[in-house]
């Protein structure tokens, strides 16, 4: 940005992060802006300087030198919980200022995620993370107070930027955030193991732990802040998903993730263990929902990843690396998401499906021109239970503005007869999951899906919930409480009769998790190159143990 324009900052008008940016300058009393009604111009900044018969557009223009003015924006961009992405040529530039972005804390997780991937400190060791921010990478002490690796360069060095007033202010955590960092201190000083929970709902879910405390994160629970006009939100890990869903409702958004099971369960819950429902045929799992997180160590370190909005790259990506860790690696404390309009209408259809229509409509939705909200092929006993018909049926969610609804419902017709049902038909799908004594996930590539159905329903004990989703390759195994299987007809039995890539078990009795192959165990992965960097990880972020011990296998 300050080589190609070093006096003029282009916005993309209002709705826009850069809208946010441009406040900022403005309110630091260097900048003159030049409003116009709408943005009509795309592209490079080269034809827009040529076109000055067409000045719409809106620009904040700066009499101030090209280093000031970066330092400017990337500072504005930090206060407004995000950053300038590599895409614009800064990718190198941001190093100055991963100490305005991240804790000390932060940047030392980061580290230690580098650790496990890079012990001998061989790879760039001079770009992605300042240096001096590694503890263990030690050498002679920086000027401003850190210290550098042999490796760093004096350029490197000299280019740290002193901390504004406002880092302190945005790197100090709220005090119920310490309290929990001090509780989970205390217990790695002790050596006692620690069950991570949130509502408590899926307390059955993964291994039997020896956990002899449990840690809620309850108390970390409201919405800190939500900007509709962004799509983002961020709220406690404590927040039930209910309160979120009512919230954003009101603007006609929601955050797109409704994992099976009570809707009172955690923001928190959802993202550690990675969970996802029908939605996720539209709208991606977590990984693809959250935008950046807080969470607490093993050790009682304090970190935090990413950002409250969509430009946010920075550093290592320790918020992937925390979804579907099971709080075995952190505690999460805080989430910030991106959210998603509701769609203008939308309309529910169910098609009752034999085994050779599985198939045509696995194929159907695969080259489909449209991709539905949610995609769910039933078993008889699944819906059965939620009312939509009996036999294999297939429910289909479609939405979107009237006219494109109405292609995608005669799109549809090409899969026989259907019956509309109300939308609540999919509170009724996620309850199936409140109330199980065991639960699977399997998964295969998308082209092999009606194969992997077959298995799965000739696998299946008698009674259980099948349901899948075909344009994701997966199908889950639900066995209600109280149903009269025999030992050999149990979940576990289904690791040998079901064809698939993965396997993810959910939740089993305690009699059949010695039974399952601990190679398929959830998060466990038969490369003994993947296992070991895993437990690298646990004792880089949990080093005495106390985390969720024993949740994932390896």
């Amino acid at each position: 940005m300050s080589a190609h324009s070093p006096k003029i900052v282009v916005t993309g008008g209002a709705g826009f992060i850069g809208s946010a940016v441009v406040r900022r300058l403005v309110r630091s009393g260097r900048y003159s802006v030049v409003n116009v009604d709408k943005l009509t111009y795309a592209g490079n900044l080269e034809s827009l300087t040529s076109v000055s018969d067409e000045p719409n557009y809106e620009f904040v223009q700066a009499d101030i030198c090209d280093a000031a003015a970066m330092r400017d924006v990337m500072l504005a961009c930090i206060e407004a919980g995000g950053t300038i992405t590599g895409e614009h040529g800064v990718g190198l530039d941001k190093l100055a200022y991963m100490d305005e972005l991240f804790s000390p804390d932060s940047l030392a997780a980061m580290c230690d995620l580098r650790q496990v991937f890079d012990p001998e400190k061989r790879s760039n060791p001079a770009k992605v993370v300042p240096v001096h921010s590694c503890r263990e990478w030690h050498g002679a002490p920086a000027a401003a107070g850190g210290r550098v690796a042999a490796g760093e360069t004096a350029a490197a060095t000299a280019t740290r930027e002193p901390l504004t007033p406002g880092a302190a202010a945005r790197h100090r955590p709220r005090d119920e955030v310490r309290a929990l960092a001090a509780e989970i201190t205390r217990a790695a000083a002790d050596g006692t193991p620690l069950r991570v929970a949130g509502a408590g709902s899926w307390l059955r879910a993964g291994r039997p732990l020896a956990a002899t405390r449990l840690l809620s994160t309850r108390s970390l629970s409201g919405i800190r802040e939500y900007v509709p006009g962004d799509l983002t939100l961020t709220a406690g890990a404590g927040t039930p998903l209910s309160e979120i869903q009512r919230a954003t409702g009101e603007h006609g958004q929601w955050f797109a993730c409704d994992p099976l099971g009570d809707p009172d369960g955690t923001l928190g819950a959802a993202v550690a263990t990675g969970s996802h429902g029908p939605l996720a045929t539209q709208y991606g799992t977590p990984r693809d929902l959250v935008l950046g997180l807080e969470f607490v160590t093993g050790s009682g370190a304090i970190a935090r990843a990413g950002g409250r909005v969509v430009k946010n790259v920075a550093g290592y990506d320790l918020t992937r690396l925390m979804i579907g860790a099971w709080g075995t690696l952190g505690v999460l404390t805080e989430i910030s998401v991106r959210l998603h309009a509701r769609p203008e209408t939308e309309r529910t259809l169910a098609f009752p499906l034999d085994d050779a229509t599985v198939a045509r409509a696995a194929g159907f939705f695969a080259r489909a021109p449209f991709v539905p909200l949610a995609c769910e092929v039933l078993n008889d006993a699944a819906a059965t239970a939620i009312g939509v018909g009996q036999g294999t049926t297939v429910v289909v969610r479609l939405g979107g503005n009237p006219e494109a609804l109405r292609a995608q419902i005669a799109a549809c017709k090409s899969l026989g007869a259907s019956t509309e049902v109300d939308v609540s038909v999919w509170d009724r799908l996620r309850e199936l999951g409140g109330s199980m004594s065991a639960s699977a996930r399997f998964a295969d590539v998308r082209s092999r899906f009606s194969a992997l159905w077959s298995s799965a329903q000739r696998g299946a004990p008698r009674g259980a919930y099948l349901i899948g989703t075909p344009c994701r390759g997966m199908v889950r195994c639900l066995v209600p409480d109280g149903l009269d299987a025999p030992e050999s007809a149990s979940l576990a039995s289904m690791a040998g009769s079901v064809s698939c890539e993965k396997v993810v078990w959910e939740a089993l009795p305690a009699r059949d998790w010695n039974s399952v192959d601990r190679h398929a165990l959830a998060g466990d992965v038969g490369d003994s190159a993947i296992r070991d960097i895993g437990r690298q990880l646990r004792l880089r972020f949990d080093p005495s143990g106390v985390l969720n011990a024993g949740m994932l296998s390896a």
